[in-house]
């Protein structure tokens, strides 16, 4: 899962205007890698 989310993201990051999802696949790629029992902190600004 991580390495499809990694994949997309470069595909999306091709483009301007796919750069926003480009980076958000990035980050899912690597909450995809976190272990079991992590913490997700979400700053609510």
């Amino acid at each position: 899962m991580a390495l499809l989310n990694a994949i997309f993201g470069l595909l999306w990051c091709v483009t301007i205007i796919g750069i926003p999802f480009g980076l958000q696949c990035f980050k899912l790629a690597k909450l995809s890698l976190a272990p079991f029992g992590a913490y997700v902190v979400l700053d609510d600004e």
